[in-house]
């Protein structure tokens, strides 16, 4: 088989933010346009995220397609866009093709000119700062952990009701023991991993889970070889278990 063009690619070519043509409302008009025209015709990414199929249902849904599409129909397709960048490996047109397509960073483009039209709500221009966000959330963690699961019925359907966050998508956990806490409490000397004092097998949710698996997998030995079929058998399942957690320790 042969070598892929995108995997010969060279590095990627940074964006120029800095140029005057970058917000220009006309470029960016005819860039989207270009690159939505290429995405339509190709279509491989279509299972990769949201973005694409609403993008191929204008193409489909207008008459003239990509071309003759208003530019309000666009919106949709880049506030689907999360930024996961796993688009861009799997494009056989990113450079150094000719067409040199990009599209997450076409994505940044837009929502960059979204915001400096104004175009961007208050609740919107709050939830990007993630940095600011993420400090605040891990100061209170379990908090925000309760709020946020899917099926809480009390915060949930105001957090959908005040941001438009559906009440069922799943949000990250929050976590008060950063990575950089974490490093700057275990501070690793000469010779050290960074480990104050080693992990003990099953004391972490990995641990917790796989117990509680085991607990409400039914064991049929213990059914059909009654009271002394049992207990060996638990013993082997124990066994088994703090093999599996001090292999998971060890590699962790």
């Amino acid at each position: 088989m042969a070598e892929n063009e995108t995997t010969a690619a060279a590095a990627r070519p940074a964006v120029d933010w800095r140029s005057p043509s970058w917000l220009d409302p006309a470029a960016l008009e005819t860039e989207a346009r270009r690159v939505f025209e290429v995405c339509s015709a190709c279509r491989r990414c279509e299972m990769l995220c949201d973005s694409f199929p609403r993008l191929f249902d204008i193409a489909d849904r207008e008459p003239g397609g990509i071309a003759s599409a208003p530019l309000e129909r666009f919106a949709p397709v880049a506030d689907a866009c999360t930024l996961c960048d796993m688009c861009y490996p799997v494009c056989p047109y990113v450079a150094p093709h000719a067409y040199a397509v990009d599209f997450p960073s076409l994505m940044v483009r837009c929502r960059a000119h979204e915001a400096r039209a104004g175009k961007a709500g208050r609740v919107v221009r709050e939830l990007r700062k993630t940095d600011r966000n993420g400090r605040l959330m891990t100061s209170v963690a379990p908090i925000v952990n309760w709020s946020s699961r899917p099926r809480n019925p009390v915060t949930r359907p105001i957090l959908e009701w005040t941001t438009g966050i559906h009440r069922e998508s799943e949000l990250p956990r929050a976590h008060s023991a950063t990575f950089s806490r974490q490093a700057k409490a275990t501070p690793a000397g000469e010779g050290d991993t960074g480990r104050t004092r080693p992990r003990r097998a099953g004391r972490g949710p990995q641990g917790r889970h796989l117990r509680d698996l085991l607990r409400r997998v039914p064991q049929p030995g213990h059914r059909t070889r009654g009271a002394r079929g049992a207990r060996p058998q638990r013993s082997r399942d124990r066994n088994r278990l703090s093999g599996v957690l001090r292999h998971a320790a060890a590699r962790g």
